[in-house]
């Protein structure tokens, strides 16, 4: 079974993970083979260094919507805005991502939105 305390941290530096790299993790997918878990660290550091990339705010509504798992309405009032704003917030996000993504030309090994 799963436990958290057998959870062991992809940081290299052992410090503590920011946005970009718990956002990467959770975009780039699950392990089931060694050459899957490498292609997947390829994916996240990819994603990490795209993420970064990124506004603040674009980084924000992709992390309440994939990470905490929020809806527009509720991601709309943690940002305080109405949920339409989240939503349009959230959709020119995911096309920016995938922009840069396509840029890299790794928006067709990723699932995103």
């Amino acid at each position: 079974m799963r436990s958290a305390h057998r959870e062991t941290s992809l940081d290299r530096d052992g410090g503590l993970r920011d946005e970009s790299n718990v956002l990467a993790d959770r975009l780039a997918g699950t392990v089931d083979s060694p050459s899957n878990a490498a292609m997947r660290e390829e994916r996240r550091a990819i994603l990490v260094e795209t993420l970064n990339a990124m506004e603040p705010d674009e980084r924000e509504i992709l992390t309440l919507r994939h990470f905490d798992g929020l809806n527009s309405v509720e991601s709309a009032e943690v940002l305080g805005i109405t949920a339409a704003a989240a939503s349009k917030r959230y959709i020119r996000a995911i096309k920016r991502l995938q922009g840069l993504l396509h840029e890299r030309k790794v928006a067709g090994d990723l699932s995103l939105g």
